[in-house]
């Protein structure tokens, strides 16, 4: 055992030996690169050898990996000034000024001022030399594609930290903890800013990282909101082998986000978070109120997430000041792997899952001006107040009965605790009692009520035609007020958000939501049939119902 605890620091001594007899060539840069894969080797070298070891990297045309060396060497060897050099002096003959400007800012926080006119790197006198006494040969198909690909990736993780931008000085990083059987994960601050090596160490699963949404100044640059399947729906068991209807909603969910979003003339970023469910993004050319963002994605969140049986909307940021630690809610950033369940994220649209093909998609993202948050706060007041006429995406289930009872519409874009137990009812799930009574002490007030309860609880297990009739012919009174509901199904008052102009004497209740209310409480109830087309509703749930037994 006490051999065992010097296998890898014998380990690291033949690497160093390796990387001392490595030249150029096919075979060098496999050994490179299987040294470079060895994370924990060159992470204990000193600096002198990181320098060596990134030289060797880039002569090799191992261009990313050798930078990656020379961003670690900067940031833990600050005061070596040959490694700052060497950095600039390669991004310079790669010609990317912006890079070079960049290096030359961040040396200058550490205290090193950089003056490469005067001073050149070992590669850039190499370059000097074969420029004047050797007649360059054409680079290679491969040479020409390996280094357009590397500048292609370098350009997506610029434009990616452009895009998912949180506080300027901590970012978080997820921990996992496995035990008996268990797996716990959770996150913890990182205090000092994100660099572009931290950004490829998440997308390539090294580690996986999270971002504060709000900045020190109480802003946002991005917002999300993050859609998930409800706890007792994640897996197999929990699901009872109903995953067409978890995707239909999926699909269903997304899209009006996506809808409502345009109506409001913002643009959003749709990634499969790797865990739970989706996080749909915000991001914004400069950084806003947080109040502005967290008042768009809540309306947004609110008219998309009536009558969800399978998932909920939870909308970041969650706050508008920072308390307490002074670093607000976190989220883990895109396109990294859940420390959890293992799975890597990904944006759907784009054309793959390969992090090309991601790059290639969110280089294409135009984010929204900070004006268009702010119109869209300013809209919402005007929206909440519609008549209903607006368009808006109904829930899969509601497809068939738009046509028939379009006064379901209104109040399944209204209240999302009916349009919740209507869904349930048109899919045959079994109901309680108090859920029974909801939906009898409001829709058995319509004019059309027993039609239409006949048509939604007719699925049901425990339906029976005669018990139904019996309870709606002892119904009296007036449809059953939002408080009632919201303590029925055990919201308590809290969770009461909807404002209509009430007249005097007149209470809160779902029925308000529909347009023509007023004149269809004044037509008289009967249990006759009143027209043909109410005929031709009650006989389709017959049929329903006799089909059912054959």
């Amino acid at each position: 055992m006490e051999n065992a605890k010097h296998i890898p620091q014998i380990s690291h001594e033949l690497n160093k030996r390796t990387l001392k007899e490595i030249g150029l060539g096919e075979e060098e840069k496999g050994r490179l690169t299987h040294l470079y894969n060895d994370v924990g080797f060159w992470k204990a070298l000193g600096q002198d050898e990181l320098l060596e070891f990134s030289r060797l990297l880039i002569a090799n045309g191992l261009f990313d990996k050798g930078l990656s060396v020379l961003s670690y060497l900067n940031d833990q060897f600050p005061s070596f000034v040959e490694g700052w050099h060497e950095h600039a002096s390669f991004l310079s003959i790669l010609g990317d000024r912006e890079k070079v400007a960049a290096i030359h800012a961040k040396a200058r926080l550490k205290g090193v001022e950089l003056d490469l006119a005067s001073r050149t790197s070992p590669m850039s006198d190499a370059i000097d030399v074969l420029q004047r006494d050797v007649e360059l040969e054409e680079p290679s198909d491969q040479d020409l594609s390996e280094f357009s690909n590397f500048r292609a990736h370098e350009k997506g993780i610029s434009r990616y930290m452009e895009l998912f931008k949180g506080r300027e000085d901590c970012f978080a990083r997820q921990w996992r903890e496995s035990s008996e059987g268990r797996v716990k994960t959770g996150y913890y601050p990182v205090r000092r800013p994100m660099t572009d090596q931290d950004v490829q160490d998440h997308i390539s699963g090294r580690c996986t990282y999270g971002i504060y949404i709000l900045n020190r100044s109480e802003e946002c640059a991005v917002g999300v909101i993050d859609c998930d399947i409800r706890k007792g729906w994640r897996d197999e068991k929990g699901a009872r082998g109903d995953f067409g209807a978890i995707k239909r909603e999926a699909v269903f969910v997304l899209k009006r986000i996506d809808e409502i979003s345009s109506d409001l003339d913002l643009r959003c970023l749709v990634e499969f978070s790797g865990g739970k469910g989706y996080h749909v993004w915000y991001p914004v050319e400069s950084p806003v109120p947080a109040g502005y963002m967290k008042g768009c994605l809540e309306y947004i969140a609110g008219q998309a997430g009536h009558g969800l049986e399978f998932f909920s909307l939870e909308v970041f940021p969650k706050q508008v000041r920072l308390t307490g630690k002074g670093l607000g809610n976190l989220v883990k950033l895109p396109l990294g792997v859940h420390r959890g369940t293992g799975r890597r994220s990904f944006f759907l649209s784009a054309p793959g899952q390969d992090i090309r093909s991601q790059f290639a998609f969110i280089r294409s993202f135009k984010p929204y001006s900070p004006d268009a948050i702010r119109h869209g706060a300013a809209r919402i007041e005007g929206l909440m107040v519609q008549d209903g006429k607006k368009k808006v995406v109904p829930h899969p289930v509601f497809q068939g009965l738009k046509d028939e009872f379009p006064e379901l519409m209104d109040i399944e874009a209204g209240c999302h605790i009916l349009s919740k137990l209507i869904a349930m009812g048109l899919r045959g799930v079994e109901m309680s009692e108090r859920e029974r009574k909801i939906l009898i002490g409001t829709l058995g007030h319509l004019r059309r009520g027993r039609d239409i309860l006949h048509r939604i609880l007719g699925k049901c297990p425990d339906y029976d035609m005669h018990i139904l009739n019996y309870e709606l012919s002892r119904l009296r009174g007036t449809p059953l007020g939002c408080k009632r509901i919201h303590g029925l199904a055990g919201e308590g008052s809290g969770g009461i958000d909807c404002t209509f102009q009430l007249k005097k004497g007149e209470y809160a209740h779902p029925l308000l939501h529909i347009v023509g209310w007023e004149q269809e409480q004044d037509r008289p109830k009967a249990e006759r049939i009143q027209c043909l087309k109410d005929a031709i509703v009650n006989l389709k749930t017959a049929i329903e119902i006799l089909e059912r037994y054959i």
